[in-house]
């Protein structure tokens, strides 16, 4: 038994390793003698019993982050909170896993020590572009900020060996006075709006009746048309101008009506009773 605790200390102590294991989301930096990079493996299981050898596991997999600063200024001076949701991860590649290992040995191995290095990344970045933008420009189109921010940040990122995976902005805070002069401008749009579609809806009952106005002329010009070429028919043709006259007086005088002519320069007004009597009175 004393033999055998006296292997597992020295096979510890000796830093070799036996079936370590490295997943999926990982790499791993090999250590011949504990301390030099003699290469980086892929996924998998290995062995070494070199005296002093390492296999490190690096994390690649995706991680997420909020960042967030409360005291951003904008190209037209607006005060606003900016809030970003940032994907990163550390590159894969054996060049960049080796060069990371040795410059920020903390931060390739540590996920929160990563985080502070990202993020100790941003400020410069976010208030660079801020300030290239209006309030205005931001609120409506969110995706030019987080374009800005992102081109910008991948630069950063790639010089720490860090792959920027997506930046969105997930909230832009405004100063509340401006706030309410934005509910306002946006209130005054829509009554713009909406007296310019009662005008455009005046506009055209107008032109509708214009329209019908004109159809209304051109038919009453052609029906004085038709009226003159009878008159000139009546003219004429004496006898078929009272022809028609008579067929005019057929329809109004009915079959029980009786008609009394009077003569030319008569004293008399006559006067039709429903009872089919004739009342002569004398004018004045």
């Amino acid at each position: 038994m004393l033999l055998v605790l006296v292997l597992v200390l020295a096979f510890n102590m000796s830093g070799c390793y036996w079936m370590k294991q490295v997943e999926a989301s990982e790499r791993g930096v090999i250590l011949d003698d504990g301390v030099t990079v003699n290469g980086v493996s892929g996924p998998g299981r290995f062995t070494k019993l070199s005296w002093y050898a390492e296999l490190i596991p690096i994390h690649t997999g995706i991680m997420t982050a909020t960042w967030s600063d409360p005291s951003l200024v904008t190209k037209d001076n607006q005060p606003i909170g900016l809030e970003l949701a940032v994907s990163y991860r550390r590159k894969a590649d054996s060049n960049s896993i080796t060069d990371m290992f040795i410059n920020y040995p903390s931060e390739s191995r540590n996920d929160e020590a990563l985080k502070a290095l990202v993020f100790s990344r941003i400020p410069d970045v976010a208030k660079g572009v801020t300030a290239g933008l209006t309030l205005d420009e931001m609120l409506r189109e969110r995706n030019v900020l987080s374009a800005g921010i992102d081109d910008n940040l991948a630069v950063e990122m790639n010089e720490v060996y860090v792959e920027l995976v997506t930046v969105q902005v997930t909230n832009i805070a405004i100063d509340p006075g401006y706030e309410d002069k934005l509910k306002q401008k946006a209130a005054v749009i829509v009554e713009r709006q909406i007296a310019q579609e009662s005008v455009k809806t005046a506009e055209e009952n107008l032109k509708k009746t214009v329209a019908e106005t004109e159809i209304q002329l051109e038919l009453a010009r052609r029906q004085n048309l038709v009226n003159e070429e009878l008159a000139k028919v009546y003219q004429g043709n004496p006898q078929f101008f009272e022809l028609k006259r008579l067929e005019a007086l057929e329809k109004v005088i009915g079959k029980s009506d009786k008609i009394i002519f009077v003569p030319e320069g008569s004293s008399l007004s006559v006067i039709q009773t429903t009872e089919s009597k004739v009342v002569p009175v004398p004018s004045e």
